[in-house]
C-alpha cells in the first residue's frame, strides 16, 4: 500500500468512520494520532465494541482490528469498505466468531 496513505491521519480517520458506518456500527468516539517520524494509530469506540488501525508506512502495512457484538453489525463489510477507500491491493484476514451460547 502507498506509504502516503498510511501516513495520512485525516484520510485514514475518514475512511475508518465511513467503513464503520457502512457496517451499521455506532461510533461513540474516535481518537487518532500521527507519529512524528511516520505511522498513524486510530481507535474508534463503538456502541457494539471497538475498532483500531495501526500503520507502518515504511513496510507498506496496516493492521486493522474490528470487534463487534450483536447481529446488526457486519465487521467484514467494514473491512472490505476500508480496503477499498484506502486502495489496499493485498490483504489477509482472520475472522473469529464468538459462540455466545457456549
Amino acid at each position: 500500500m502507498d506509504a502516503a496513505v498510511l501516513n495520512d491521519e485525516v484520510r485514514l480517520r475518514s475512511a475508518l468512520a465511513q467503513a464503520l458506518l457502512t457496517a451499521r456500527a455506532t461510533i461513540l468516539s474516535m481518537h487518532s494520532e500521527r507519529f512524528p517520524v511516520q505511522g498513524v494509530t486510530l481507535f474508534a469506540m463503538l456502541a457494539e465494541s471497538h475498532a483500531s488501525v495501526h500503520t507502518w508506512p515504511e513496510a507498506g502495512v496496516a493492521e486493522v482490528d474490528i470487534y463487534t457484538c450483536g447481529p446488526t453489525t457486519d465487521p467484514m463489510a467494514a473491512l472490505e469498505h476500508l480496503k477499498h477507500l484506502v486502495g489496499c491491493t493485498q490483504s489477509e484476514h482472520l475472522l473469529l466468531e464468538r459462540d455466545v451460547h457456549a
